[in-house]
Order: structure tokens, then sequence, then C-alpha cells
């Protein structure tokens, strides 16, 4: 069974997970019709019938709430841990790539790296979801005794991040076999003696 970037979220009470599921599909519905900035809590509330009260329970601002909108969405091919890291960073890109084909998790990344430089709370969510992401990946790579830390992480992530919502271009399986041969190579010659 694939795990999903949905199924890494902590276990909490059947009632509250409905209704941050609810709220999150709202939310993914309503990106691409309002785009971020007219997604407000008032918006959001009115369209999922959650009171405004409830919606700051659960995400202390709206920056919060995009931020986990992209940590848990979408359902997406995802990778099983295991001891061969190519197969596993190879498929965590193509995973990756994936999340950031779906519109709103696009319109969530780029509305938050748009605020981060004046607005605080834009450049926390930001910095949770790198976090979050680097966390899943080192999840998924412990089995063959890798690990990576937010430079490395940024290496191996970036040309796909930047072709994805930049070049706005296609990701191929050559360009992340390139990519993943690269980590892989940086890896062994900082392990290698000289």
């Amino acid at each position: 069974m694939a795990v999903t970037a949905a199924a890494q979220v902590p276990r909490i009470n059947p009632r509250v997970r409905r209704t941050k599921d609810h709220v999150l599909q709202t939310a993914r519905r309503l990106l691409p019709e309002l785009g971020p900035i007219a997604m407000t809590f008032t918006a959001l509330s009115g369209a999922s019938g959650v009171t405004r009260q409830t919606l700051y329970r659960h995400w202390p601002s709206r920056e919060a709430l995009l931020a986990e909108l992209v940590l848990t969405g979408p359902d997406v091919a995802y990778p099983e841990p295991g001891t061969d890291p190519r197969r596993i960073a190879t498929e965590f890109l193509h995973s990756l790539s994936a999340g950031m084909s779906d519109a709103p998790t696009a319109s969530a990344l780029m509305s938050l790296a748009a605020h981060a430089p004046r607005d605080p709370a834009s450049a926390a969510a930001l910095a949770a979801i790198s976090a979050g992401r680097c966390d899943a990946l080192n999840a998924l790579l412990r089995p063959s005794g890798r690990h990576v830390g937010q430079a490395e992480f940024a290496c191996l992530c970036g040309p796909v991040i930047y072709q994805r919502l930049i070049a706005r271009a296609d990701i191929t399986d050559g360009m992340i076999y390139d990519i993943v041969s690269r980590w892989l190579d940086r890896n062994a010659s900082a392990v290698s003696p000289s």
C-alpha cells in the first residue's frame, strides 16, 4: 500500500480530521476560482459552512492553512521507504513534481513565496513546508542509511521546483535521473577517501 503525504498527518480526533479535510477540500476548490488573495477565512467559512472561529482554531492564519494544503495533498504516488536511495529519490521527485502540477498546490506555494519577504507568517509556512518535505524524504531514506540536510534537500528538489513553478515546464524522467545521479555522485564523493 502506498504511503501518501496525507497519511503522514498525526492521528487526531476523527471528527476534527473530517472538519479539517472538508475545509482543505473546499480550499482546494476555491483557490483556482478566487486566487490566494481573495481566499480569506470569511470566504472559506461561507463556502465550507465552517465558522471562522473553527478555522482559526485549526489554523492560526491563512498561511498556516495554505501550508497544510500543500503538505497534505493532492493524493499522488508516494514512494515506500527502502534501501535503494536512487529509487526513493527518483520516486520522491516524481511525487513532488506531480504535487506541484496541482493548481491549488502551485497557487498556495506561489502565494506564500511572494509574501514571505514581508510576511513572517508566510515565511514560517514555507519553512514548515520545506522542513516537512525534508523530514518525509529522510523517513523514506532511513532504511538505506542515508540522511539529507536542508542544503542537500534544496540541491535535490530545487531544480524540480524551479522547472515546475518558475519555468512552467514539464519534468522529464531524464531530468530527474540526472538530478538524482548528481546527488548520488556528490554524496559518494563526500564519503570517499581522497
